[in-house]
């Protein structure tokens, strides 16, 4: 017997269950039924035949998109390798076909004609009755490149264009193929991975993921398989059958399966999943299960309790402890580790399964689980958002020059290399060469206002740089102040983690990002210190700020402290209180919401609970601020969503909480630029990477017209997903979902709005949320932090009537689980043009992950920086552009800031054997520079010029060259020269020098007006070549 303690896998059991029984009447190569079977015991079926009855392998027929993913999950908790066949969805009016089901699509039916065969496939009826290409034709179109191969990477390019894939400069999405020089970047049509090949010659040196977003290798692979052709341009006549063959079997685990019926041994074991809200039900209801566990095991039975890790594991048994079992019982209990999500009893075997979700009211489930394990091994990062990236006729700023019209890119007369062309007032025109393009940057103003062309040579953009840089350290100062009046006030220093916090940790379904970590870190160190924490935690949508309140307030109750958690609408306080009931229900915290739900008998208790201390977490809306809410010891304040709360509303706020900790929750991000410039003087923590396996979510514009939406809604519900369906007129909802039920027959929708009861309303949400509804016809009550996975359509009504950053929150709610989004925004065709027109056009645009950088960079662009930085400032933004808006701001806050990493000062660099253009390379003159060869595209070149010029430490240079290793192959000289210069540079910078100069044999290097000397001389070189010479530079200012 193995004894709690000792956790293993859950297919470990396999052997020990006697599964072979189920199998006693059935033969390899059959046709079986076992419809009526319970969902959990036909997953056991499966295991067994899969185990005794292997033959040539089984198909497993299920009934819809979402049995399939549920079946998946729950064989490979058990140990199998089921291979999923998804169902394809052509993409419809205005929508390009998901391109990751396509490739799911193609991976698998390669993986059919493949060498090695899955032993399990899971196919919906959908599956059978679709034509599928001919198996011949998919064996063709793969092909195997490995490490060692001989082959013409040119060759190679060409082959894979003729046969559908688009030649880009940068690889971002699947079907795409790019070459610089020997390197090929590359993602395959069938593929979850892009992959970056290095040639020697004519043969493969090396096969390596890329990391999308940072556009490096990732790690070695040793071969990739390519798919020749793409999705939709396959023709579809054959079965499916043609790529099993007869001597397969089948599972039929539909009602009207065909196939002999093999009776069903098992039962339910009847303990429900459903989370208990309230703490008199969870005490009766964990009085149950004691009682049902206890029985069990008087009866010899044999009970085994699977945890999704081991956290919830141990979780378990101390639950367990608490039903009133002894500590012997619970030694005859086994635990196991696995993403098992629904348990099962064998009675005549005398053992049940029970899982963790089901006893412990887990909502999460395995849906997507598959799909997210094939990604987890995707590095995201922060997406790649070059905010100044031009366009002709847009408003650019020239660092030195000032504002000017960007014309584009040309060749300057007299023949001297690309300049990008700038047209600045009174007709002057400024060419500016591409190895000095870190100069200019797209001009991001404020609001509509066009700025004024600045004249070449003229001195008012010296006097309003001039002006605005006073401003700016002025506007430093106060933040700086601000931030020290904050640490002199006397706070709540929390002790470090109580024991209790690791175990509740871990007993965290997903792994947390990178970024999150790093906020979770930060915010809990903020919290030990002695002053009160005022940290804001900035992100996407869905990217995971709540799980940081979650555990910080988790910390304060573990410290005796209460926890306020405010939020702007009543059903978000709702959600809140559900999630934090639900995260907390095995630990002796006592969680109660004061909001417009409440009836006043209850707000009345709620109020006293808070001021007697009985209460350790409330959570609400503004009625929290009443004079009548008096605490006991608070001790954390969460503010989420703090962007909808209005300025007298956050006033209050600040005046209440002075003294206490202080956690805000944003998800209308602040610009990268500006949070880099603020970081010194705010505490900011920004989650940037979105949680594995998260995709865009694909936006479409259009008029209102049934036939789309009846057609938008029956691709969602075929593909087992549900629907938003967005409309702000309460009064028309009823109307609207009557036909919403002629157009769609047979569809199930439900009604939520602002002006329901909470009974109502909670009814109307909680069948959405069990998927009880198909369509959710709702106002904007859903816009905030509503997580509904299985919900990736949306549909919103006169999307021309909403702000940007609405209309970015509402879309928000869909893209949450591991399938492509959808949403169809509707707009009149009269409504198309102007302000409205231009905030729709933005959202359709910005679709992809972490687009709420740039939705807030178009945000300040069409209604301005005032809200992110007062009026004041924002006139000068105005004037010289938000990026050298915030470039002066960083630099200002880093110089006050004693102590601490700052610019390294701007040095003169001129050396008479180099020159940085490629134009003025003449015998004795090496050039520095960039070749086009190199970098062929000029937006890269561009983007890796204005790198390289703004790294501060030579740690970023190395970076930077190994990148540039990396993606683009071996340095040319000019590279290596290039990268060497930037080196010295950065040397005399932190050496303090502030001119360098070289003349023959001398080196000249100022700091501030006093000229460096060895002895009475000056310092000289003896190097013979300019990489000799740039390295004895660097050598002597280190």
């Amino acid at each position: 017997m193995q004894t709690s303690g000792q956790e293993k896998e859950l297919q470990a059991l396999r052997g020990t269950l006697a599964f072979e029984r189920l199998v006693s009447q059935s033969v390899a190569g059959g046709v079986y039924s076992c419809g009526e079977w319970p969902e959990s015991a036909q997953v056991l079926l499966a295991v067994a035949l899969s185990q005794y009855r292997r033959g040539k392998g089984w198909l497993v027929v299920v009934e819809s998109v979402r049995e399939q993913e549920e079946m998946a999950a729950e064989l490979e908790a058990w140990g199998e390798k089921p291979l999923l066949i998804p169902e394809r969805h052509g993409g419809g009016e205005g929508v390009r076909p998901d391109p990751d089901l396509e490739a799911e699509w193609l991976g698998a039916l390669g993986k059919l004609v493949g060498k090695e065969r899955p032993a399990l496939l899971i196919v919906t009826q959908g599956v059978l009755r679709a034509k599928q290409p001919d198996p011949e034709a998919v064996r063709k179109g793969l092909k195997v490149i490995r490490v060692g191969a001989e082959m013409d990477p040119l060759q190679l390019v060409e082959d894979l264009v003729r046969s559908g894939y688009r030649s880009v400069g940068t690889v971002t999405e699947r079907g795409e193929v790019a070459r610089r020089g020997g390197i090929v970047d590359l993602f395959p049509t069938q593929s979850d991975v892009p992959v970056r090949m290095e040639w020697g010659g004519d043969r493969v040196e090396s096969i390596r993921q890329i990391d999308l977003h940072e556009q490096v290798g990732v790690g070695e692979v040793g071969e990739v398989t390519i798919f020749h052709g793409q999705a939709g341009e396959m023709i579809c006549r054959s079965d499916f059958r043609d790529y099993v063959g007869e001597s397969w079997g089948t599972l039929t685990c539909t009602a009207e399966g065909e196939g002999q019926r093999l009776e069903n041994p098992f039962t339910r074991h009847g303990l429900t999943s459903e989370p208990m809200r309230d703490v008199g039900l969870a005490e009766a209801r964990r009085r149950r299960v004691g009682a049902e566990v206890k029985a069990w095991l008087a009866r010899g039975w044999r009970v085994v309790l699977s945890g999704i890790n081991g956290g919830e594991s141990d979780r378990l048994k101390s639950w367990l402890e608490e039903c009133g079992l002894s500590k012997g019982e619970v030694g005859r209990l086994e635990f196991v580790i696995s993403g098992l999500g629904k348990g099962i009893a064998w009675p005549e075997e005398k053992w049940v399964i029970l899982s963790g979700a089901e006893i412990l009211g887990r909502t999460e489930t395995g849906r997507g689980y598959r799909r997210g394990k094939n990604l987890a091994g995707e590095k995201w990062k922060r997406p790649v958002f070059d905010s100044g990236e031009l366009k002709l006729g847009d408003y650019a700023v020239h660092l030195q020059h000032g504002v000017a019209i960007y014309e584009g890119l040309g060749d300057k007369p007299g023949g001297l290399g690309q300049c990008l062309m700038l047209q600045y007032a009174h007709g002057g025109r400024l060419y500016v060469p591409v190895e000095e393009s870190y100069l200019v940057s797209r001009y991001v103003g404020v609001g509509k206002k066009r700025p004024t062309l600045d004249t070449l040579g003229g001195g008012r953009w010296e006097r309003a740089r001039a002006k605005a840089e006073k401003a700016v350290e002025e506007f430093a100062a106060t933040l700086l102040r601000t931030a020290a009046e904050r640490e002199a006030l006397p706070g709540v220093a929390f002790p470090p983690d109580h024991e209790w916090q690791g175990k509740f940790e871990a007993e965290f379904v997903y792994v947390p990002t990178g970024d999150q970590d790093r906020a979770i870190h930060e915010t809990k160190a903020d919290m030990e210190r002695t002053r009160p924490m005022d940290r804001l935690i900035c992100g996407d949508v869905g990217y995971g700020k709540t799980e940081v309140a979650i555990r910080a307030a988790f910390k304060s109750v573990m410290a005796g402290k209460q926890v306020v958690i405010l939020a702007p609408t009543t059903v978000l306080a709702q959600q809140h209180a559900r999630n934090l009931r639900e995260r907390y229900s095995d630990w002796p915290i006592v969680v109660e919401e004061l909001s417009r739900f409440r009836t006043v008998g209850e707000q009345r208790e709620v109020v006293k609970g808070v001021a007697d201390g009985r209460v350790d977490v409330v959570v609400g809306t503004h009625r929290l601020l009443s004079p009548d809410v008096h605490f006991h010891q608070l001790g954390l304040v969460v503010i989420d969503e703090e962007q909808r709360f209005g300025v007298k509303q956050k006033e209050r706020l600040k005046e209440r909480f002075r003294r206490v900790d202080v956690l805000t929750l944003s998800a209308t991000p602040i610009p990268r630029t500006l949070y880099l410039a603020m970081l010194g003087a705010r505490d900011l923590s920004q989650i940037e990477t979105p949680p594995p396996g998260r995709h865009p979510i694909e936006t479409v514009v259009a008029e209102y017209d049934e036939r789309l939406i009846r057609e938008w809604i029956k691709r969602e519900v075929d593909r087992g997903g549900q629907v938003y369906y967005l409309h702000n007129r309460i009064a028309a909802l009823p109307s609207l979902a009557t036909k919403l039920r002629l157009l769609f027959p047979g569809i199930r929708v439900a009604i939520a709005h602002g002006q329901m009861g909470e009974s109502e309303l909670e009814d109307a949400m909680g069948k959405f949320v069990r998927g009880k509804a198909d369509v959710l016809l709702c106002t904007t009550i859903i816009e905030s932090g509503l997580d509904i996975p299985n919900a990736n359509t949306i549909i919103l009504d006169r999307a021309d009537r909403f702000g940007l950053a609405d209309l970015y929150q509402l879309r928000g709610r869909v893209g949450r689980a591991l399938h492509r989004a959808y949403a169809l925004l509707l707009v009149p065709r009269e409504r198309r043009k102007g302000e409205a027109g231009e905030r729709v056009e933005a959202l359709r645009l910005h679709g992809g992950l972490g687009a709420g950088y740039r939705i807030a960079m178009r945000d300040l662009e069409i209604r301005g920086a005032g809200n992110l930085l007062g009026t004041e400032q924002s006139g000068h933004v105005a004037v010289i552009g938000f990026e050298l808006y915030c470039r002066l701001l960083r630099s200002a806050v880093a110089r006050m800031k004693k102590g601490e990493w700052r610019l390294p000062p701007s040095v003169n660099l001129r050396f008479d054997f180099l020159t940085l253009r490629a134009a003025e390379v003449v015998e004795g003159r090496a050039g520095a520079f960039l070749p086009a060869g190199y970098i062929p595209e000029v937006r890269e070149r561009i983007e890796a010029y204005r790198v390289v010029a703004e790294a501060g430490s030579l740690k970023e240079l190395g970076r930077i060259a190994a990148q540039w290793r990396d993606r683009y192959g071996p340095w040319w000289v000019e590279v290596e020269l290039l990268l060497a210069y930037h080196r010295v540079r950065v040397a005399a910078g932190l050496g303090g020098v502030t001119r360098l100069e070289t003349a023959g044999e001398k080196i000249q290097a100022w700091k501030g007006l006093e000229l460096e000397m060895v002895g009475s001389k000056l310092p000289r070189l003896t190097g013979q070549t300019a990489p000799d010479k740039l390295a004895q530079l660097e050598a002597w200012l280190r």
